[in-house]
């Protein structure tokens, strides 16, 4: 009986510190700064390789004479867009970096 207790009692004490370890983590991740910064730095370069793709879709539509010129220019100017404003555009604040 009293070792059933103890497997409880160390199950229920493991169970406790596991909830403050997620609690803990999940803290740091909130108030991190770098977590922001990392995923705009992901977003950014996501942006950048389709601006290269869509610029390099526009170049090889010129050179084998393909018309997909309307789709790959707004493709250009959507991705310079986005880029602008990930570079002035602060996401927490929503105000001007410049």
């Amino acid at each position: 009986m009293v070792q059933a207790d103890t497997r409880n009692i160390s199950a229920a004490f493991r169970m406790h510190e596991l909830s403050l370890m997620f609690l803990y983590i999940q803290v740091m991740l909130l108030n991190n700064p770098m977590v922001p910064l990392t995923f705009r730095a992901i977003i950014w370069v996501l942006s950048l390789l389709a601006l290269a793709l869509a610029v390099s879709v526009y170049q090889y539509s010129n050179e084998y004479g393909v018309s997909q010129k309307p789709s790959t220019v707004m493709a250009i100017v959507v991705d310079v867009v986005a880029l602008i404003y990930l570079d002035t555009v602060s996401e927490v604040s929503g105000e001007y970096s410049l």
